[in-house]
């Protein structure tokens, strides 16, 4: 369980709406170091299946899940929280931005990177060759 000032650094990445999603997970793995990493990890599972972010929030979420664990394993199936990137993508009450991202994560996962924009930001010159 994490303690109030973990939950509000955990809050305040997922509501920093100023930085990109790469600066963001950055910040979380400074923030979470590796023997905090997995206790963050789960109040962000917790949050999500609760449904207490908004829809920004739980796409900085699953990018987090996802890039906390991307170089420690070599596919996406020894992620950890590999349940959260399945149910978002089945569960109907999710967006289409949590979906897509989803999707996302499950099939091109490891190979390439996810793009770092944040729904919504002007798209920089690293993510155009997404398109």
């Amino acid at each position: 369980m994490l303690n109030p000032k973990e939950i509000a650094a955990l809050l305040a990445i997922l509501s920093d709406d100023t930085r990109p999603l790469e600066a963001l997970s950055a910040h979380y793995v400074r923030v979470f170091p590796r023997p905090n990493l997995y206790r963050a990890s789960c109040g962000l599972q917790m949050l999500l299946q609760a449904n207490m972010l908004s829809t920004p929030q739980r796409v900085v979420a699953l990018v987090l899940l996802y890039d906390a664990y991307k170089l420690e394993h070599a596919a996406i199936t020894a992620n950890p929280f590999l349940p959260v990137f399945t149910e978002t993508l089945v569960a109907k009450s999710s967006f289409p931005a949590e979906r897509v991202l989803a999707h996302l994560i499950l099939t091109i996962a490891p190979r390439t990177d996810l793009p770092v924009r944040r729904p919504g930001c002007p798209r920089s010159r690293r993510d155009t060759n997404l398109h």
